[in-house]
């Protein structure tokens, strides 16, 4: 990897294929991170599956999947999904 901050592409869908995108943007992976992506993603509904996607240059990560906690009156609850990826590594783009 390279010692300075990659920038990395994000996508959120509805479906498993990612053709139904809800969100997307760039975000910066900096090294002093292992260059970890981190990305806060607001107004998602709850109860609900989402897929979702990172690429730098022209690799793209495999396809991962949370879910959001169901809505509760007089809580604040956020949900969390993380993954770890090689970028070293390659895939084949699914269809």
């Amino acid at each position: 990897m390279p010692k300075e901050a990659v920038e990395t592409e994000w996508r959120v869908a509805t479906d498993e294929r990612m053709h139904q995108l809800t969100q997307k943007g760039v975000t910066i992976a900096p090294p002093e991170l292992g260059h970890s992506a981190h990305v806060e993603i607001i107004g998602l509904r709850p109860a609900r599956n989402y897929f979702y996607e990172f690429r730098i240059g022209v690799e793209t990560s495999h396809i991962g999947r949370a879910h959001t906690l169901p809505f509760s009156r007089g809580y604040r609850r956020s949900g969390r999904a993380s993954e770890t990826w090689d970028v070293n590594a390659t895939k084949t783009a699914s269809s």
